[in-house]
């Protein structure tokens, strides 16, 4: 994380995934406003897209980042979009409104390779 005052220095040539911390707050009925607010800002930001971090899920890594989308497109960046809603894109049975990576699950399982080799030496 670095400040709005000190950046980090970017190469031209490479592609970068900037996020940007708009509000911290703690969630509770009289924060509403003040959340809906931040919602907003972070969605205009970051072209329809916004990633929820809760630190209160310090030791759980498959909650704590949850990551949302205002457009009909996969918010984990998986290419996927769906063009028109219809039934069958509601129905669990139905593949046609799924994540092809995820397969609809929002989730993906992957091997760290630091638990299956402990010595790499």
């Amino acid at each position: 994380m670095h400040p709005l005052t000190d950046p980090p220095k970017l190469k031209k040539q490479e592609k970068h995934d900037i996020e940007v911390v708009v509000d911290r707050l703690t969630v509770k009925p009289s924060a509403k406003q003040r959340l809906t607010e931040s919602v907003e800002t972070a969605l205009s930001l970051a072209d329809g897209i916004v990633v929820l971090e809760f630190v209160d899920h310090a030791h759980d890594a498959h909650n704590r980042e949850q990551r949302f989308s205002e457009k009909l497109a996969c918010p984990n960046g998986h290419a996927l979009a769906v063009d028109d809603l219809e039934p069958r894109s509601f129905s669990f049975n139905s593949p046609y409104g799924a994540c092809p990576e995820c397969s609809g699950l929002g989730i993906r399982k992957e091997v760290d390779p630091d638990l299956v080799v402990p010595d790499p030496s």
